[in-house]
């Protein structure tokens, strides 16, 4: 594809992500439902057990892919993977000849 196509690479990237490890909320919603969600905390509690941040949820929500995520928050398009498993399988899909 010529220079300019990065929107069209990213939605392809995206919906191989999507496809591949299901649906995931954009980086900075994931962020908030995280910081939503119960989690053991020896802060102020001291070391009472659980506490929720805000008191909304009780569990991560299955919107919170733990594979990857992604956002067009930025000037550019970005898409978050967990690990190294996630790019490689990514990157064996769409191989590039480095010839």
């Amino acid at each position: 594809m010529a220079q300019g196509h990065g929107p069209l690479h990213y939605n392809n990237a995206l919906k191989w992500f999507m496809e591949t490890y299901g649906w995931s909320a954009e980086i900075r919603e994931y962020a908030k439902m995280r910081s939503w969600t119960r989690q053991t905390t020896s802060g102020w509690m001291g070391n009472y057990g659980r506490s929720t941040a805000l008191g909304i949820l009780e569990e991560t929500p299955t919107h919170c892919n733990p594979h990857w995520s992604w956002t067009n928050g930025y000037d550019d398009l970005r898409i978050y993977v967990a690990t190294d498993a996630e790019m490689a399988f990514f990157t064996l899909k769409y191989a590039q000849d480095k010839s």
